[in-house]
């Protein structure tokens, strides 16, 4: 009985264990899968601020083991011959050694070796072996003095392109430090090492987040650099542990955006993700997509991702000034409004300037879109051209909007036109319970002159429309009062010359609803 016990004690023992060791391999491999998919926000504006490296061959090489020689390398060899015969200290010798394009090394006392594929630990035993047998010393010493220097011409997405300097203790990365750096919208992660009439494609990316020292491999003499456009450039915002604009090559999909950019974070919201993907015309459409797809959702050049939280947020923003209140959502005209909005809007992480107003139907006709601006929470103003961004839906334009901001699109003052035959023609504010007979009023009245009550309209074309005293009046109107019969064509050709200048200057200051809504759908 004791020998079947602890033969089953054993078994089970053994048994468990493996279980247990499985347990934690794949616990192990689940992490490493993490550990491997997630990153640490390696965005591209790093790589516009490359620094350049330290060129001080003294403190910044440090290891020769697996220095590969380099023809042009120059060797510093040591040699003190001990006590004289006079029984004095003998002084030390040096010799200055350059490796030759054969490889080869002229030695004091030993003549010609050959040092292809040798490392420099080898040829200080070698050298000081052959020297020791030839001639009694007390000191040999073999070291690299100087690297070999070399051209490396950089060319491509780089601030300066051309021939730097390189050598064999300097990487792929100190070239294109010395050209200035990348420009923006150029790869780090599709960079062309031409060599020995190959291409190698790298990834620098992997020698900053993994070590990957073969990512960013030592120069060789004859290297050529080039640094092409990156193919895909996408933003993402929200909750993820890194928002910020990343890289990503053509087979990569949304979940390594987010990836990327650390993963989300604990209240991120997974229920679905919202992109911003522009047409061939530069105007953005929102693409929502559960949580799920995004490991095979492509993404492409300018993509801009957002990912909401699913904690309650009670933060909002403020918008006033001259806006419709409501999107364009047919081919019929809206109706302008004539005094500016505000309300106030919930916050949500990923809102930009663009996005409110589409939100609100851009601004309006009557919008001083030069003087718009953002008050930020801080109280710093942040100005902007509200018309610009909505006209050209220019991403570089678009600003990110932050809880507590305020935007503000200031209203022209909406005035009316009164001409003709009144005391004091001009322009006076709106005021949209005042009739005709009260701008003729403000205008001063009628002269002796007027003719009846031939009151009109005049629109932009110069076309007339025959009103009332009580007739409403509308911004931007013109009012025209006729005068008597003339003789005098001088006073004919004021009054014509009048009406042109005004009809001019509404059509300067002022858009039709039609024009703001076909600009709205371009």
């Amino acid at each position: 009985m004791n020998i079947k016990f602890a033969f089953f004690l054993m078994l089970f023992v053994f048994c468990t264990g493996s279980a247990f060791y499985a347990d934690d391999k794949k616990t192990s491999e689940k992490t490493e899968q993490v550990e491997e998919e997630t990153g640490f926000g390696l965005q591209a504006r790093i790589f516009t601020q490359v620094k350049k490296p330290n060129t001080n061959f003294a403190q910044n090489f440090s290891g020769m083991s697996k220095y590969k020689l380099t023809p042009g390398d120059i060797f510093l060899l040591t040699i003190k011959a001990g006590i004289r015969s006079d029984g004095r200290i003998a002084n030390s010798t040096e010799y200055y050694i350059q490796l030759r394009e054969d490889y080869t090394l002229n030695i004091p006392a030993i003549g010609k070796i050959h040092a292809k594929n040798r490392t420099i630990p080898w040829l200080q035993n070698y050298i000081d072996r052959r020297i020791r047998n030839i001639y009694p010393v007390q000191y040999v010493n073999f070291i690299l003095k100087s690297p070999a220097q070399f051209n490396v011409f950089v060319y491509g997405g780089v601030l300066l392109p051309g021939n730097v300097m390189g050598s064999p203790i300097l990487r792929v990365t100190d070239a294109i430090s010395f050209t200035g750096g990348f420009r923006p919208g150029a790869t780090y992660r599709q960079i062309e090492l031409h060599r020995d009439g190959k291409i190698i494609k790298l990834d620098i990316s992997k020698y900053y987040t993994k070590a990957d020292f073969e990512s960013n491999p030592e120069l060789q003499p004859g290297d050529k650099i080039y640094v092409p456009k990156a193919e895909i450039l996408a933003k993402i915002s929200g909750k993820v542990l890194y928002p910020g604009m990343y890289e990503l090559v053509p087979e990569e999909t949304l979940q390594t955006l987010i990836n990327l950019a650390g993963g989300t974070t604990p209240d991120a919201s997974i229920s679905k993700i919202n992109i911003a993907r522009s047409d061939e015309k530069g105007r953005y459409k929102t693409i929502s997509i559960p949580f799920e797809e995004a490991s095979s959702f492509p993404m492409k050049l300018g993509d801009k991702v957002m990912i909401g939280s699913t904690l309650e947020n009670n933060a909002v923003i403020t918008v006033a000034g001259a806006f419709y209140g409501k999107p364009f959502q047919s081919d019929k005209p809206i109706k302008t409004p004539q005094i500016p909005i505000q309300i106030t809007i919930p916050f949500t992480e990923g809102m930009t300037l663009l996005s409110i107003m589409d939100a609100l139907g851009g601004p309006t006709k009557y919008a001083l879109a030069e003087e718009s601006y953002i008050e930020k929470k801080s109280s710093d103003i942040v100005k902007v051209n509200a018309l610009e961004l909505w006209e050209t839906r220019d991403s570089s334009l678009d600003l990110i909007i932050e809880p507590g901001d305020s935007i503000i699109v200031p209203m022209m003052k909406v005035q009316v036109f009164v001409g003709g035959e009144v005391n004091k023609p001009g322009a006076f504010p709106y005021n949209k319970s005042l009739t005709v007979s009260d701008y003729i009023r403000i205008a001063g009245g009628l002269t002796i002159d007027a003719s009846g009550r031939k009151w009109y309209f005049i629109d932009e074309e110069g076309k007339k429309e025959r009103v009332r005293a009580h007739t409403p009046v509308k911004p931007g109107s013109v009012i025209y009062i006729k005068g008597n019969a003339l003789t005098e064509s001088d006073r004919k050709m004021q009054k014509a010359f009048l009406i042109t200048t005004w009809i001019t200057t509404i059509a300067r200051v002022t858009t039709s609803v039609w024009d703001l809504v076909d600009r709205a759908r371009r």
